[in-house]
């Protein structure tokens, strides 16, 4: 009977911090991933069409118990996918932010070819189709590196984009 009690003590503990990681997981971080799956892919879980891409974003920001790190992945992240925001919603972006070497952070992107204010029509990258594969509820969004690195070690990257990648020897 002690031997008994002793394993249900440890599984009471460990069922109290699995509880405790699930409460903190719904109140913060929920919201989050999902707003970084929808954003991308530009469809919720069941495959409905997000209209506003603003309207998935704001509850991420107004939410003051995410770190300025999240909410200036979830801005880039908008960004990124509407290829550019007008002056104006920049504006407001940052200041849901919150700190001005943040902001600096959000516009230095622009260095790395992220276009921060949107430039004039650029054509996105056709995507492979990733509706076969097996995914979980708050990860189905495959990022588009993965189609790129994929192509890079099966030589099959397209020598007019990729002018010094395409030339390498296969791996």
């Amino acid at each position: 009977m002690p031997h008994f009690q002793k394993q249900m003590m440890k599984q009471v503990v460990h069922f109290n911090l699995a509880e405790d990681c699930m409460n903190k997981f719904k109140l913060n971080i929920e919201k989050l991933c999902k707003t970084v799956q929808y954003l991308p892919l530009g469809t919720d879980v069941e495959g409905q069409r997000v209209k506003d891409c603003m309207l998935v974003l704001l509850p991420v920001l107004l939410k003051k118990s995410h770190d300025n790190f999240n909410n200036i992945w979830a801005v880039l992240l908008y960004i990124f996918v509407i290829n550019g925001t007008a002056e104006e919603n920049l504006g407001t972006l940052i200041y849901n932010v919150q700190t001005e070497d943040d902001s600096d952070m959000i516009c230095n992107w622009n260095h790395l070819g992220v276009p921060i204010v949107p430039p004039s029509q650029q054509a996105k990258p056709v995507r492979k189709d990733h509706s076969t594969e097996e995914t979980f509820q708050l990860s189905w969004w495959t990022p588009f590196i993965e189609d790129i690195m994929e192509d890079a070690i099966n030589n099959r990257l397209d020598s007019k984009e990729w002018l010094y990648c395409s030339r390498c020897p296969a791996v």
